[in-house]
């Protein structure tokens, strides 16, 4: 009986599971396509949890795309600079097209996570003070007359 190899256990993120147990090639270019094939699913589940409301597990989102670009470095050394396919060149292109995608969508919950956190922190200092450090300052208190 074959054993197929291990590879890296399932993580669900946000209550998707990616594809991660395909057979690794013996080829490079077999690794690379595998490698892709693996990138792309841990984007297509970032985006599908970033695109619905809920809590959302960056830390394994990241956790997983650093080791594929980990993945994807020790095979880049390992593949002739001439010679790859013309196909794993528009794929590479299209994952870098999603990543930029990602990155906007991140950038977008970031911006509501830190307008979110003034107001926040702005609704806490105004429910903390007394007034006698208030930002607005009456004409009348600056002894300017009315």
């Amino acid at each position: 009986m074959a054993m197929v190899p291990k590879t890296e256990p399932v993580v669900r993120v946000g209550g998707h599971e990616p594809d991660t147990h395909r057979a690794p090639s013996q080829s490079t270019a077999g690794a690379l396509a595998a490698a892709l094939d693996r990138i792309e699913d841990v984007l297509e589940v970032e985006q599908a949890v970033l695109a619905q409301p809920g809590e959302i597990d960056l830390q394994e989102v990241n956790r997983r795309k650093n080791h594929s670009l980990l993945e994807l470095t020790r095979l880049s050394r390992m593949a002739p600079r001439e010679g790859i396919a013309p196909e794993t060149l528009a794929r590479v292109a299209a994952i870098r097209d999603r990543l930029v995608h990602n990155q906007e969508t991140l950038q977008v919950h970031l911006a509501a996570a830190q307008e979110i956190s003034r107001v926040l922190t702005d609704a806490l200092g105004d429910a903390e003070s007394d007034g006698t450090y208030s930002r607005a300052v009456a004409p009348h208190a600056r002894g300017g007359r009315s």
